[in-house]
C-alpha cells in the first residue's frame, strides 16, 4: 500500500516540472520576440530621425523643354543617390542618379515630355554606414509639360 501513495506524488512532481519547463520556454520566446521587435523599431525610428533632421533638399528648377532639374541640398547629410519619379499619363517612370555632397547643388537631365509631376526621393548614409532611403521626405513639383 505504500507504493500507491508514492505514485500520485511522482505524478504531481512531474506535472509541476512540466509546467515550469513550459513557462521557461514561453518566457524565453517572449523575451526574444520583444527584444527583436524593440531593436527593429529603434532602427526604424533612428533612420526616420536621420532623414528628418539631417536631410534638407529642394527641387529648385524644372525645365520641361530640356528636361533639366536642379536640386539644392541644403542639409548636412550627403545624398548618396537620388531617385526621380516622372508621372506621365497612366505611368510612373523611376530614374536613379548619383547624389551630391552636403550643401551642394546639382543639375540632372530627364525626359519630361507629357509629365504632370516629378518626385525626388533621396538616399543618405546612416550612422552605421548603411544607406537609408528617405521616403518620408519626398519633394514634389507639379508640371505642365
Amino acid at each position: 500500500m505504500n507504493k500507491k501513495a508514492i505514485s500520485p506524488l511522482i505524478a504531481t512532481v512531474l506535472l509541476i516540472g512540466l509546467v515550469v519547463a513550459l513557462a521557461v520556454l514561453v518566457t524565453n520566446w517572449g523575451l526574444n520576440y520583444v527584444k527583436q521587435t524593440t531593436e527593429r523599431t529603434e532602427k526604424t525610428t533612428k533612420s526616420a530621425l536621420d532623414c528628418i533632421n539631417n536631410l534638407d533638399f529642394d527641387i529648385k528648377e524644372v525645365a520641361c523643354d530640356t528636361g533639366k532639374i536642379v536640386i539644392d541640398n541644403r542639409g548636412q547629410a550627403e545624398i548618396l543617390n537620388i531617385t526621380f519619379r516622372v508621372h506621365q499619363v497612366g505611368d510612373v517612370i523611376p530614374s536613379v542618379f548619383a547624389g551630391m555632397p552636403a550643401f551642394g547643388v546639382k543639375t540632372y537631365f530627364l525626359t519630361l515630355g507629357g509629365a504632370s509631376q516629378v518626385d525626388a526621393i533621396a538616399t543618405i548614409k546612416g550612422d552605421d554606414g548603411e544607406p537609408i532611403i528617405c521616403n518620408q521626405v519626398i519633394k514634389e513639383r507639379k508640371l505642365a509639360c
